[in-house]
């Protein structure tokens, strides 16, 4: 591996892994400073409001549509990786295809096999992510619909894990972010197939996006 290429990729890994850090931190100490933390804090309030309600409906059709959402992206994550391995099991062909895509002329075959493995690697977890996201929102939506005599306070139902909705959800949405972010990291991972100038200037352009929106 070049000298270039390893600092370049040394270079953008350390700015995503310190943003990353820098917003774990915030959500920790000041959640209601970041999107994540404001969404969980509303989730929980949201779960408190419909857990007397009668409108069961609504919040399974509310669970829906983000089952929906996880699911396609699931499914778009495992379709990606699978193309990949194609990519990967014809390695013979990857130098002439990077060297199409990049005036440098990448001629490292094992590097080449490294960026698709990693690309790989993020699209494979964003899947699993996704997949114990459905999971968690399937046993929410079982949970909702799970009958509660009138005279138990929902502070008492919150005590019994297989209970408790706002765990659910609360898993539910991590393992969607985490999702979410692997396939935010993968485009600077696809853009590195181009060169190594391109992944220092989609990571920075990536914090640049995420950041107001974080």
């Amino acid at each position: 591996m070049e000298l270039s290429n390893l600092t370049i990729a040394g270079l953008s890994s350390a700015l995503l892994a310190a943003y990353h850090i820098a917003l774990f931190i915030r959500i920790k100490r000041s959640p209601e400073k970041t999107a994540f933390g404001q969404h969980r804090i509303a989730r929980g309030l949201w779960i408190k409001h419909f857990a007397r309600s009668k409108n069961e409906i609504l919040v399974v059709q509310t669970l829906r549509n983000w089952l929906m959402s996880a699911t396609f992206l699931a499914t778009t994550s495992i379709f990606v990786a699978l193309g990949l391995l194609g990519i990967i099991s014809t390695a013979d062909k990857i130098t002439g295809l990077s060297q199409e895509l990049t005036a440098l002329g990448e001629t490292d075959t094992n590097l080449i096999l490294f960026k698709f493995t990693l690309i790989l690697f993020l699209f494979m977890v964003a899947f699993f992510s996704f997949t114990l996201s459905i999971r968690f929102i399937n046993h929410a939506s079982f949970v909702t619909n799970t009958p509660v005599e009138e005279n138990i306070p929902v502070e008492e139902t919150e005590d019994l894990p297989f209970l408790n909705k706002h765990n659910d959800m609360k898993r539910a949405s991590v393992f969607y972010f985490l999702g979410l972010r692997c396939l935010y990291i993968s485009v600077p991972l696809v853009m590195w197939v181009l060169g190594p100038i391109w992944l220092l200037i989609s990571s920075v352009l990536l914090i640049a996006v995420l950041f107001p929106l974080d």
